[in-house]
């Protein structure tokens, strides 16, 4: 018998009441064969939750980047510096395609998962390790795993069912 593979996924899903996210706790590191456990969802930004698979690392730094360019920019006179609800996500896109390129050798690079909240605005996106992204109209499941959750999800009802409902 092969091996089992390691599964890990995430996802997201526009729901009659909101955007549920749902993430696995397990971090993998398959060159060392370790795991450990930790979040995969991050609120860096008022009313905006990222979940993310692949290269923790590199994440990591990318989530510090845009922290950190965030408060170096709120105060400057050039709007088009600032973040803000209509452009976070080309904002992001760019520099998820500039990390992914620049580790393009060192191994595994992220996608993520991002609900933007504003009331009836809201939405659920996905952005690839090209740096493309896209609004999710139903769900989207990323990481090894992904296929799997599909097996599940695609037949439900995402826009009738409940936040509740779609988590169990």
């Amino acid at each position: 018998m092969s091996e089992l593979q390691i599964l890990t996924v995430n996802i997201g899903a526009k729901c009659s009441d909101g955007i549920a996210l749902i993430a696995d706790r397990k971090y993998t590191n398959i060159i060392l064969g370790k795991k450990n456990f930790d979040s995969k969802v991050f609120g860096d930004i008022a009313h905006f939750l990222t979940l993310f698979t692949g290269q923790y690392k590199a994440f990591d730094i990318f989530r510090k980047y845009v922290v950190g360019d965030m408060m170096i920019n709120q105060n400057d006179n050039d709007i088009a510096k600032h973040y803000t609800f209509n452009n976070i996500i080309p904002k992001f896109a760019d520099l998820v395609k500039k990390f992914n390129e620049s580790i393009d050798k060192l191994g595994p690079k992220f996608e993520l998962l991002t609900a933007l909240h504003q009331y009836k605005q809201s939405g659920l996106y996905y952005i690839n390790t090209k740096g493309e992204s896209e609004k999710v109209t139903d769900y989207k499941a990323i990481g090894s795993g992904g296929k799997t959750a599909d097996i599940f999800c695609e037949t439900l009802q995402h826009n009738e069912i409940t936040m509740k409902d779609f988590i169990k």
